[in-house]
């Protein structure tokens, strides 16, 4: 049995998509583990009494709908009244202990890949930008004023896209190989950062990390700079990000094949380079590699 817990603030102004988010953002981590099996899901929901109740209404049924998609139910949960909104869950999953996959298991040598481009937290600020003019003027001077809503909508997009499909193609892999093929680690990237989730990996693993590319969304590179934060050294919190994928590179063109046949993102976003203490560092020949639509 697998469970997780996540809790946080909303990030969009629709309720619904934030249910959609919230509910994608704690599955993830289970999938993570190389669960497929999420059974249920506990919701839990902080607001001010003075927050309408359809605003509620929507953010449980976004969730609700997500998780139907998933084969998962809402099992039931806990509401408060707080000063500002808290949406979470605690998600739990069922898996043979053979499809198990730990963050501790990472080898020099292994690749790494990621399979969502990087860039939400500096979308979502231009989300929260679009609404003041007097700042957004400001941000028309880097990035074409025609593709601004394209990059929220890009980011929102990735956001409420499941990370199972990718676990399914693991499992599948892993079956047909007969157990050959394995993933040695493997987690989401969220609130830490590619750096900071790779860091994760690479000290349970007792290996150093390079960082060789920053797959991002169009556009969020300049917006990163612009705003602060640190997108260049794969800094920037995500939410609801891809799976970072540590595997032997003999299987590396297996999975990569075996993902494009999904339709599913993935980039080689750097590799293991020697047994270490968990350092990981950026490439000084770093790709940008800027993607389009979220490559999605």
């Amino acid at each position: 049995m697998i469970q997780n817990t996540d809790i946080f603030t909303p990030i969009v102004d629709d309720p619904y998509i934030q249910g959609k988010i919230a509910a994608c953002n704690i599955t993830n981590d289970v999938f993570a583990c190389g669960v497929l099996d999420i059974r249920s899901m506990l919701c839990f929901l902080a607001a001010p009494s003075t927050i309408p109740g359809w605003v509620l209404t929507d953010m449980l049924m976004g969730m609700k709908d997500f998780l139907t998609e998933l084969g998962c139910e809402i099992a039931g949960g806990h509401t408060i009244i707080n000063p500002w909104i808290l949406l979470g869950g605690t998600a739990t999953g069922f898996t043979d202990e053979r499809y198990l996959i730990r963050n501790t298991g990472m080898k020099p040598g292994d690749v790494l890949i990621l399979t969502k481009a990087l860039g939400t937290q500096p979308a979502m600020a231009l989300h929260r930008v679009m609404k003041r003019p007097e700042f957004l003027e400001n941000v028309r001077d880097v990035v074409p004023r025609s593709e601004l809503q394209g990059i929220v909508d890009g980011a929102i997009k990735a956001m409420v896209t499941t990370n199972k499909p990718a676990v399914e193609v693991i499992r599948e892999l892993i079956d047909e190989s007969k157990g050959q093929f394995t993933v040695h680690a493997m987690t989401d990237v969220t609130g830490f950062g590619l750096a900071g989730h790779s860091e994760n990996l690479a000290r349970a693993s007792r290996v150093d990390v390079e960082i060789t590319r920053i797959p991002h969304f169009k556009w969020a590179m300049e917006l990163s700079e612009m705003m602060g934060y640190d997108l260049a050294n794969a800094r920037s919190a995500e939410t609801a990000g891809g799976l970072l994928i540590a595997l032997d590179p003999r299987h590396q063109e297996t999975l990569e094949r075996a993902l494009k046949a999904r339709g599913i993102p993935h980039y080689l976003v750097g590799r293991a380079i020697s047994s270490g203490t968990g350092k990981v560092h950026v490439s000084s020949q770093v790709i940008y590699q800027p993607i389009t639509n979220a490559g999605l």
